[in-house]
Parts: structure tokens; sequence; C-alpha cells
């Protein structure tokens, strides 16, 4: 059964320091559900960052835009203490999700800390003396894909190409077209293979996933994107393969293999929007696979943009899909408007 607005929030707050969390625990019932992030840095006001923006929490837990005097801000002590209970008291077990950014909470929510980076090698080192904590909060939103899967999964399986800014939602619409691929809203139930390299799509804890990626999904996680492609390949035969962010020609290379053994793929990519697509030589790589079907544009507002991609040997156009989405008064369809 999904949890209500507060226990959500309770579980997202139960790892910050004590007399911060009980002054959290009072914010008005009806506030909860606009509550995207908690901001904690030392000596600095406590920050909640709602879907309007960023406000700040006074000692009765009440939120305001304008900061005063009777706004909370946290001790180098009570982030301390928060740190520890991130990690279970235990924070060199954590040492390598503090290194990549984050470390995953029960209930899938994340915190996100950063500090001083003390160099091992080239590229290789540890995080310490952490000066700042996000807690994010975790909400799976069911059917956050249906505008997607109705309109381009009725009558094929269709490669797919998730492109935003972040916050835009793009990894949301991953984790539902996940759910509903496998568990039968599109008639068929696929199998679907999620390349869980973060973390960030299955929310484990202790080896538990706490987000649901549908009934026929098998996820991947911790692993390299290009090594899960090929063991995904190899002895899963997926139907379908979702991940989130290609950033590299490696990713691409793992993508075009795939594509070559009949799987498709559902990808997301970081762009502001269509001209900044264009631009990134890395994502002109990715088109140039010729087998990606549509692009979905998501941006902060939830406007959404679909292109129906045609590929030939020598040029790729995008023809803007959402005119198909039209109604014959000119007026919106209701899938864009989900």
């Amino acid at each position: 059964m999904p949890l209500n607005e507060r226990s959500i929030f309770e579980q997202a707050v139960n790892v910050i320091s004590t007399r911060i969390k009980l002054i959290l625990l009072q914010i008005d019932a009806g506030q909860l559900g606009i509550i995207q992030e908690i901001r904690l840095r030392v000596n600095k006001p406590v920050v909640i960052v709602t879907d309007s923006g960023c406000c700040f929490i006074t000692d009765k837990g009440k939120l305001t835009k304008l900061y005063n005097e009777k706004c909370i801000s946290l001790t180098n002590q009570e982030l301390n203490d928060t740190v520890n209970r991130i990690c279970n008291y235990s924070v060199h077990s954590c040492q390598k999700n503090i290194n990549n950014g984050f470390v995953t909470l029960n209930g899938g929510h994340r915190a996100g800390l950063c500090g001083t980076a003390y160099y091992t090698g080239e590229n290789e080192f540890n995080v310490r003396d952490i000066n700042s904590v996000n807690i994010r909060i975790a909400r799976q939103i069911f059917g956050a894909s249906q505008f997607i899967t109705s309109a381009l999964f009725k009558n094929e399986l269709p490669s797919i190409i998730i492109a935003g800014p972040p916050s835009s939602g793009k990894t949301t619409v991953l984790k539902d077209l996940a759910y509903r691929l496998s568990s039968g809203y599109t008639v068929v139930s696929y199998k679907v293979s999620v390349m869980d390299e973060r973390g960030e799509f299955s929310a484990s804890y202790s080896g538990i996933p706490q987000n649901d990626l549908g009934l026929n999904t098998d996820i991947l996680i911790g692993y390299k994107k290009s090594n899960a492609i090929e063991i995904a390949l190899r002895s899963l035969s997926p139907d379908y393969i979702i991940f989130d962010e290609v950033t590299s020609k490696e990713d691409i290379q793992a993508i075009f293999k795939g594509l070559n053994s009949g799987v498709k793929f559902a990808v997301s990519v970081h762009c502001g929007n269509e001209e900044d697509f264009k631009r990134k030589e890395i994502l002109k790589e990715l088109l140039k696979t010729n087998s990606f079907d549509y692009i979905v544009f998501l941006s902060k507002n939830r406007n959404k943009k679909i292109y129906k991609l045609n590929c030939t040997e020598n040029e790729i156009t995008w023809n803007d899909f959402n005119n198909v989405l039209r109604a014959d008064d000119g007026n919106i369809h209701p899938l864009l408007a989900q």
C-alpha cells in the first residue's frame, strides 16, 4: 500500500539530527506534498525546496520565503550527527557512495553529500569533511509515462530518447516506463532490463529495491552500463533496455551492440532544448546509430514535445509528432496535458 505524504516525509527526515527533525515534523501536513528537497549546510539556514522555489523554516515549523531571525540554522555538530545517521554510523562503509555523490536511504530517498575531495590518484578520490547535505524526497509517480506509452507504444515497440534539463522528470518517466512496459499496460508484458549504474532507478536499500519497476523487470545495480548491457544480452534476453544519462562513446557503443541484437532502448540525455541537443557531439553520435524512433523533450514546467525521427544513410530529420496528437480543432491532446 503506497505511503501517504506524512509517512513519506517522516521517512525522509528520519536521518536528520533530532532538533532539526522535530522542527521539520511541525510543518503543516498540507504543505508536505510540495516539498522536494531539504538542504542542510554548516552554520547556514535550513532551506526547503518546493515546487515553487526555495524557502526557509522557522523554529515553529513555518515556511517562509523571507529569511528572519526565527529561521533555524544547522550547527557543525548537527551536520556530523546527520551524516553518521545517513551512514548508519559507519561512514567508512559508505565511502564509495559518498564519493559518487549520494547515499540511498530507506524508502528510496537520497542524501546528496559534498565536502572536500582528497585525491589518491589521477581520477580517484575520497570525500571527507562533509559540509552540506541535500535530502531529496523520493516519490514514485505511477502514470508519469502514460502520455508516452499511449501515444507511441500502441502498435510498435519503439526505441526512444528522453531529453531535458535537470529536474525535468526524465528519471521519473523512465522508471514508470519500465513499470508499465513490464506489467502489461501496453497489452504485452515485455521483458525489461534496467541498467541502474548509480542506484537511482531501483533506490536499492540493503539490497532491496525501494521502487517498483514492474512485474517482469530485471535490475542490474552498480554495473557500468557497457558491462550491464553485455550481461543482459547474454543472459536475460530482454525485449527492452532502459537506462539513464548517455554520457560517453562507450555508452553509445554498448547501445549499438544491443540494437544490433534486436533489443529496443529507452535512454535519457541532459540538454536544455532541441538546439542544445543538436549541438552536442555525443548526442549527434547517438542519433548516428539510426535506430531511435522518437525524441521526447521534457521541461521543468512539465511541457512535453515529441519528435518522430526519420533516419536515412545521409540525413536525420525531426518531424513534430505533437501535431499528430492534436485534435481537429487544434486543441492540445489530453495525453500531452498529463
